[in-house]
């Protein structure tokens, strides 16, 4: 059975032979891996459109152990994103964090459009706020799997969390910090984190922060993210705050 649909090369891995294993994030089908036959030869009409986080229309067909693909058509290379060292980082940066955190076979339009948004906006916006775009994946992403924090009542007692309320951080949400130790978090760290939850990237963007409020929702929300998977993000270390 054939198929098509449009997304990004998330992974690619290299047989013995000219044939490339890859993982796509597809707008209706979700993460999956598929067999590029012929990939790697220089020649291969589909190797050039293969780049990571390319926008394609792939077409498949259904295989016993994997599915195949048959055709590629390159609708965005995201060209200008990758033409400066940091812009190339920030790209493996949310290339590993969608790898990460969307399952094998989950689907998920909400996280596909994020990704989209995001590589778009910077794509037309050359000075867009990477630290910014970052924690605001960040919050998407852990907002769309199902496990961003509870922001308005205390992990503890569940008493509604009220500005003058001393407060800290855990793993899974604020607490009051009465209830309980953790790392103190701020009312301003607090209110951009339910911003960003609600918000597009553009009104994030219009945002300004202080240099180190911008950090410390950066380092929050990294510790959200790697809480959830289990392991950290490699490519954060080519990342400046």
């Amino acid at each position: 059975m054939l198929y098509s649909d449009i997304g990004f090369v998330i992974k690619k891995n290299d047989l013995l032979n000219d044939d490339r294993i890859l993982q796509l994030f597809l707008k209706e089908h979700g993460k999956i891996s598929c067999i590029a036959k012929g990939a790697k030869k220089f020649s291969s009409r589909k190797s050039g459109n293969l780049e990571l986080l390319n926008l394609c229309k792939f077409s498949l067909a259904e295989g016993k152990n994997l599915d195949v693909l048959t055709e590629v058509q390159l609708i965005n290379p995201y060209g200008s994103l990758r033409e400066k060292e940091k812009d190339v980082f920030f790209l493996f940066y949310l290339d590993e964090l969608v790898t990460k955190m969307v399952y094998d076979g989950e689907i998920s339009a909400e996280i596909y459009n994020v990704l989209e948004e995001t590589l778009s906006y910077h794509e037309s916006h050359p000075d867009g706020d990477v630290i910014k775009s970052i924690a605001y994946v960040h919050c998407k992403l852990l907002l769309f799997s199902g496990v961003f924090l509870e922001l308005y009542t205390c992990l503890i007692c569940n008493d509604k969390i009220v500005e003058s309320d001393e407060k800290v951080y855990k793993k899974s949400g604020i607490a009051h910090k009465r209830c309980g130790a953790g790392s103190e978090i701020s009312n301003d760290e607090i209110k951009m984190l339910r911003f960003m939850k609600e918000r597009t990237l553009p009104e994030v963007q219009r945002i300004s922060l202080t240099s180190s409020l911008k950090s410390a929702l950066y380092l929050l929300t990294m510790d959200m993210i790697e809480y959830t998977i289990g392991s950290s993000i490699r490519s954060k270390a080519f990342i400046h705050e």
